[in-house]
């Protein structure tokens, strides 16, 4: 319980030293717990593990927001780093007291067309943006927006999804980032700097919309800073992207990418592949429900099943289940949330 405290304090202690109020106006520190599965660190004091803290987020408790995050899975603990977690969190509390309501359809971005070109496309976008960010290239991050534009006008459904993840995601990345930059400015290099890179050449992060969305949009208000450019977020219905756009022209990338097509198929082979193993020995338990509760970066989706390694929350007409993972729900055809059935979890 001592390591907790410790830690508490020290991450305490940093944000006490940043006036977040720099980054965006009126966003300030909120109160912070740092927890395991035994014991919460909350305010300076300890207390017992309550049910409500699950992931690393923001929840309602006390009567306000804060921001949490789970240490059971942290082994080498850097504690300026843990700060510009807590700082992202702390994001989301501002967010919700703003009254956002930008957030991404999590089913939808699972669902999202088994499309190469798309794809293809994206991958050239995220490399004008790296450009855009290196040489601060003013043309480069036109290109990007010319390039998304275009895939905008071909797949508006799933797109507007992706602005809004990056609206919700990349915008918390962004300001932990700038925290993380007057904390320690190496340690801020280092991490956008492996940002980049993954942006170029992991391919299987590229299919994973929800997960790259909180990169590219970290980025992209990155590069607005480098371009000395401000960074707008009103709290409204346009996503950052729309409020930040630099050119409104379509540009349609002319490369197809025979790398990405194959390094796509082994992606949707792969989750076809970890489905197929995970309900291997269990029989289908059928189940007339609605999917409304889910932990969205530990989904995968192929056809019409959905793995959820850690939970799911089902409701049916008359009561909530909650599964806990691994379980994999079957839906009804052509549908995002509307389930017939489920293989293995146990009943919590």
């Amino acid at each position: 319980c001592m390591n907790l405290l410790s830690l508490y304090q020290s991450v305490d202690n940093i944000l006490n030293q940043i006036d977040l109020g720099t980054l965006f106006p009126n966003f300030r520190k909120y109160k912070l717990a740092l927890y395991n599965r035994e014991a919460i660190c909350f305010e300076g004091k300890m207390l017992p593990y309550d049910e409500r803290f699950r992931g690393n987020t923001s929840i309602e408790f006390d009567g306000e927001r804060i921001a949490i995050w789970n240490m059971d899975y942290e082994n080498e603990i850097d504690v300026e780093i843990l700060a510009y977690c807590m700082v992202h969190e702390m994001y989301h509390c501002f967010q919700h007291e703003k009254g956002e309501s930008r957030y991404p359809n999590d089913l939808k971005l699972l669902n999202y067309p088994a499309d190469p070109v798309n794809f293809s496309y994206k991958y050239q976008e995220n490399l004008c943006l790296i450009d855009a960010y290196i040489k601060k290239d003013r043309d480069a991050l036109k290109q990007f927006c010319e390039i998304r534009n275009y895939r905008l006008s071909r797949y508006e459904n799933y797109v507007s999804e992706e602005f809004k993840a990056e609206t919700t995601e990349g915008i918390a990345e962004y300001a932990g980032l700038k925290a993380l930059q007057i904390i320690n400015e190496a340690k801020f290099q280092n991490i956008v700097d492996g940002y980049l890179e993954k942006l170029n050449s992991n391919f299987s992060l590229l299919f994973n919309i929800r997960r790259v969305s909180y990169y590219v949009g970290a980025v992209f208000n990155l590069t607005l800073d480098r371009l000395n450019l401000p960074v707008i977020n009103d709290f409204g219905t346009r996503t950052i992207y729309e409020q930040n756009l630099i050119s409104e022209k379509l540009c349609c990338p002319d490369t197809q990418n025979p790398e990405i097509n194959e390094a796509f198929q082994i992606h949707a082979d792969q989750k076809a592949q970890k489905i197929s193993e995970q309900i291997a020995d269990a029989a289908l338990i059928p189940c007339e429900a609605r999917i409304c509760g889910y932990d969205p970066m530990n989904m995968v989706r192929s056809g019409d099943l959905i793995l959820c390694s850690h939970f799911v929350f089902l409701s049916n007409r008359t009561d909530n289940i909650q599964l806990n993972g691994p379980v994999t729900v079957k839906l009804k055809k052509d549908t995002e949330n509307e389930v017939v059935g489920y293989y293995g979890g146990e009943h919590s």
